[in-house]
């Protein structure tokens, strides 16, 4: 895991690691809420809107295979808008 953020509103998290994924993690439920399709690279770093609407995600290789960065596409920035389903608290059973 290379970043977390928590969500200012749900109290949920993502994470996003060097494996490309990012993952919305509901703690209280101690379960995964979503999954977002992978990225191009490595995630580097992530973090939520203010009041919770949008995640910007830092795309980067980040030497996780040593000097190699030509090997790998540029870096980039996305910003997603969220739907509630991706970032609520899953419901307990």
């Amino acid at each position: 895991v290379n970043a977390i953020a928590l969500h200012p509103v749900y109290g949920t998290f993502a994470t996003g690691g060097c494996d490309a994924k990012v993952m919305v993690w509901d703690p209280v439920n101690r379960k995964r809420v979503h999954v977002f399709p992978d990225f191009s690279n490595s995630v580097a770093s992530l973090d939520f809107s203010a009041d919770g609407s949008q995640l910007a995600v830092a795309v980067s290789y980040t030497f996780e295979d040593g000097d190699q960065p030509s090997r790998y596409g540029g870096d980039t920035v996305v910003v997603h808008t969220l739907s509630e389903n991706e970032v609520c608290r899953t419901k307990a059973h």
